[in-house]
């Protein structure tokens, strides 16, 4: 099924202050506020748009994040099921990805560095 947002997306072309008007009721994702600025220009506003695209840049950015700690903590509950099932190696390995993939997050840190240890026991 084709959304609003692809609606509108189509329409920047041949009818940009249609699609500005579409746009401006479904800004949920990064990509959503990129095409508004996208359309905003197409249709001459331009003071909007430079507001529209730094929305599309910071929405961006917190989504990438976010999808970076859902990742990691993928990786982080592997590693700690590998830990449980008495594989040391595995679980140091994936709580390291883990640490790897989300370089903010102190608590894969901690236990890549714990199952580090224990690994080099094993």
């Amino acid at each position: 099924s084709e959304t609003a947002h692809d609606c509108a997306r189509r329409m920047i072309a041949q009818d940009p202050q249609k699609a500005v008007e579409l746009l401006s009721q479904v800004l949920d994702t990064p990509r959503a506020w990129r095409h508004y600025g996208e359309a905003l220009m197409k249709s001459g506003q331009m003071p909007e748009v430079k507001e529209a695209l730094d929305k599309a840049e910071i929405e961006h950015k917190r989504w990438h994040s976010a999808y970076h700690r859902a990742a990691a903590s993928h990786r982080l509950n592997r590693g700690l099921a590998y830990e449980a099932l008495g594989d040391a190696v595995m679980a140091w390995q994936e709580c390291a990805k883990a640490a790897d993939i989300d370089k903010d997050w102190q608590l894969a840190k901690e236990q890549a560095e714990r199952l580090a240890k224990a690994a080099v026991l094993s």
